[in-house]
């Protein structure tokens, strides 16, 4: 394996350097003297199910527990679900067969003496641990501690052993030198006695160096003049790395190894925070075995006051348990568990809350407490907040006000300026209605909805003749928490319509406006189209409510009268066309003739003949023949119309239909013949050249395409294909001919008497049907029946 893990030792206890571990690389402070590769959180998102797995074994091969290794990952920006990920593979990790479990009541013990909770006991703890204040800081994924290595040396900085210096000297005299603090916190430069600087900052270091190198140079006093002025610069080039012990209420106890520029946050995000007991509170520091410093974290996450104390090497951060929580609930800008000292108020607390929500009843709090065996509850008003101490286990709870008015009407609506005003300045309905703006003027003021409450419910509704109250007639006293709805008068009127059909440019129906006429409804209907009848416009009215016989009254009218029409609610305006009117339609021809194109349909007889007359006959290379007609046709099944026929002959377009004609025997007979179809709109007629071929297609052995005479037969053609192939159908074979009219072979005993061939026909042979073969039950069944109907018929014959 690439990687390698520095062990430390101390006292009986084997302690391994976290940040090492290659699954999930620490951030770059968090580095140690041998380089690792840097694998991210989000590379490891990006791993199979099975390689993830090998990173847990790896991790449990080098002996990290599951605290520790979370703790890793949260370095990593490792969100909660990252986290439960890590837990499931860790509890199902099938390579450590080795790894004996003993459960207990209160979890389980594994082999490196981690208790793990029960789930349900976890689930608790997580509770507990998520709302306690400044636990989210520890928990937030989007949030690095760890130290920038690559900014300005923080000037509270102070050196220590591993350091590494870089002493740059320029003016009248240039040189450079690097040196590294030894374990003994001095440094050793050319021609000078060992310099001790561990414990100094960079300022003060500087000076005592400027000092030393002051007989070397002595360009370095202030008393130089500026020609032989040497300058001095001191700056750290490479930070130490230490080695810190976290112990006490965390998640992750251990020792890590950090960078020199680490402080007290960047060690406990490390170790992912105090535990559910843990204090956010009395932290502290031991050097040396004596207490160097206690931080408050509460100065840094409501003071904002960043705790810059350095930490040096083999440092020990103590989380002690907390000694007093007090929870805050209700109306507050921050509920959760809070941390108190001795001598703290509930003022106090509710000030690391933010103070109340804006929605609180701020008068007074009502505190939860343990008396003796007991709990009572006590109301301190706002007086007493920073008189009364906050004892552990308090619960202070804040009152929301409620959502109800003392004071309130309102008004809604069709007003200028609807919503809420207080009862004293609107204490009747007339000045509500003034200080509204008054109503708008599509408002209906027939009438009003006043709805009242009584006994916080709104239960009441009474009708306002709202004309009268405001024309002054009438008013109504108001009470407290009234509701006043003023309509639109659109929401009372009824919709009315009216309609128009037939030959206008936009049909349908139109709203209905007080003095309309004929004439406007044609309007909005945007005029006649082309050939409409002007002069006999018919309007219905619906007349059932007389109770009359007839449901309906008409009444004709010509457009110069429209104007003078009043239209009444669901009439009904139909504009017909000219009498014996037909719109012009066409037909048209292509192919070989004279003078090709569209050509209208002259009569209702127009034919095929006609057709062709107008085009000027046909050319010489024509094949009559082959004539075929295509036509619409609209909403019909043609599922089955080419149904046997080859898929290479399907080449009808869809919604269209092909009808074969002998227009040879049509022009000789100049339209008197069968075939000489009278013609419908769109049909088109297509003559095309002459072909000498015959095609065979189908189950043969090689289709192919024969030069038409007069002698060749159908048979003939298919032996000329290399005759039948096992699966043709050969009683099934037809033959397409030029103007897609088909012609099937007939069958007579034991004769077959094939269609005849024409120029461009096309010979196609199907493929045979399978038959499935009976089984042998079936034929025993079909065996046993025939048998019992023959017992049957003799039995009855006999009788």
């Amino acid at each position: 394996m690439k990687n390698r893990f520095t062990l430390y030792s101390l006292k009986t206890n084997k302690l391994f350097c976290i940040t090492l571990f290659a699954l999930f690389l620490t951030a770059p402070s968090f580095v140690s003297a041998q380089k690792q590769p840097n694998l991210s959180m989000s590379q490891v998102r990006t791993l199979g199910p099975e390689q993830k797995q090998a990173l847990v074994a790896q991790a449990k091969n080098q002996g990290y527990t599951l605290p520790q290794l979370e703790a890793v990952a949260r370095l990593q920006g490792a969100t909660t679900i990252d986290l439960k990920e890590i837990r499931l593979l860790w509890a199902g990790d099938s390579s450590s067969e080795a790894t004996p479990t003993q459960n207990t009541e209160e979890g389980v013990i594994s082999q490196f003496g981690i208790t793990t909770q029960t789930p349900k006991a976890e689930q608790i703890n997580e509770q507990i641990s998520s709302a306690i204040f400044g636990s989210t800081f520890f928990n937030n994924p989007n949030i690095s501690e760890s130290p920038q290595l690559y900014v300005a040396t923080p000037l509270g900085y102070r050196l220590g052993p591993g350091d590494k210096l870089t002493i740059d000297l320029w003016g009248a005299s240039e040189k450079r030198y690097e040196a590294v603090i030894s374990r003994e916190g001095v440094i050793k430069l050319d021609r000078m006695a060992p310099l001790y600087l561990s414990g100094l900052n960079l300022s003060k270091a500087e000076s005592k160096l400027r000092h030393a190198l002051d007989g070397l140079y002595d360009g370095l006093s202030q008393e130089s003049d500026a020609k032989n002025k040497v300058y001095l610069d001191l700056s750290l080039s490479k930070a130490r790395t230490i080695i810190v012990n976290i112990t006490g209420n965390v998640n992750a106890p251990g020792t890590y190894t950090l960078s020199g520029f680490s402080t007290i946050l960047n060690a406990l995000y490390a170790a992912g925070g105090p535990n559910e007991n843990g204090s956010y509170r009395s932290i502290d520091i031991l050097r040396g075995g004596r207490k160097a410093a206690t931080i408050d974290l509460y100065d840094y996450f409501v003071k904002g006051k960043y705790p810059s104390f350095s930490l040096n090497d083999q440092d020990v951060i103590v989380v002690a348990p907390y000694t007093s929580r007090i929870r805050l609930r209700g109306a507050f800008k921050t509920k959760g568990f809070f941390e108190a000292k001795p001598n703290e108020s509930l003022q106090d607390i509710i000030s690391f809350a933010g103070g109340f929500s804006s929605d609180a009843f701020k008068e007074a709090i009502y505190v939860d407490r343990i008396t003796a065996r007991e709990r009572s509850v006590t109301k301190f008003k706002s007086d007493q907040y920073d008189q009364q101490p906050a004892v552990d286990g308090d619960v202070v709870e804040a009152k929301q006000v409620s959502d109800k008015y003392t004071n309130r009407v309102l008004i809604q609506g069709a007003v200028y300026l609807p919503g809420s005003y207080p009862i004293e300045e609107t204490p009747t309905l007339s000045a509500l209605l003034l200080t509204a703006n008054n109503v708008q003027p599509d408002a209906y003021t027939e009438s009003a909805l006043l709805y009242r409450t009584n006994k916080g419910i709104e239960n009441q509704m009474i009708s306002v003749d709202l004309a009268a109250v405001l024309s002054g007639i009438i008013d109504v006293d108001l009470k407290e928490n009234d509701r006043l709805v003023i309509l639109f008068a659109e929401q009372v009127d009824t919709k009315k319509e009216v309609t128009i059909q037939g030959f206008v440019n936009n049909s349908g129906k139109f709203n209905y406006y007080k003095g309309m006429t004929a004439l406007d409804l044609i309007l909005l209907a945007n005029g006649f189209k082309d050939k409409a009848n002007t002069t006999a416009i018919e309007i219905y009215r619906n007349q059932s409510t007389l109770l009359l016989s007839q449901k309906m009254s008409t009444f004709s009218i010509a457009f110069d009268d429209a104007q003078k029409i009043a239209l009444e609610p669901s009439d009904l305006i139909v504009v017909r066309k000219l009498a014996g009117y037909q719109q012009t339609e066409s037909v048209s021809i292509q192919g070989k003739v004279l003078i090709p194109g569209t050509y209208a349909i002259k009569s209702d007889d127009y034919s095929v003949f006609d057709l062709m007359e107008d085009a000027g006959g046909t050319l010489d290379s024509a094949s009559l023949k082959g004539v075929y007609i295509t036509r619409v046709i609209q909403n019909q099944d043609k599922k089955n119309i080419s149904e046997g026929i080859s898929d290479s002959l399907m080449v009808l377009p869809t919604k269209q239909l092909t009808i074969g004609i002998d227009a040879a025997a049509i022009l000789k007979t100049k339209g008197n013949h069968p075939d000489n179809i009278e013609l419908n709109a769109q049909d088109v007629v297509f003559v095309p050249k002459t072909d000498t071929t015959v095609m065979v297609l189908g189950e043969v052995q090689k289709e192919t395409v024969i030069t038409y005479n007069t002698k060749l037969t159908v048979n003939k053609a298919i032996n000329e294909s290399g005759g039948y192939t096992a699966n043709a159908q050969k009683r099934m074979a037809y033959v397409v001919y030029q103007n897609g009219s088909v012609r099937a072979t007939k069958s007579f005993l034991f004769f077959k008497n094939s269609p005849p061939l024409e120029p461009g026909a096309i010979i196609v042979v199907p493929v045979r049907q399978k038959r499935n073969k009976m089984s042998i039950q079936e034929t025993l069944s079909i065996t046993s029946a025939v048998a019992s109907l023959t017992i049957l018929i003799r039995t009855l014959t006999n009788n």
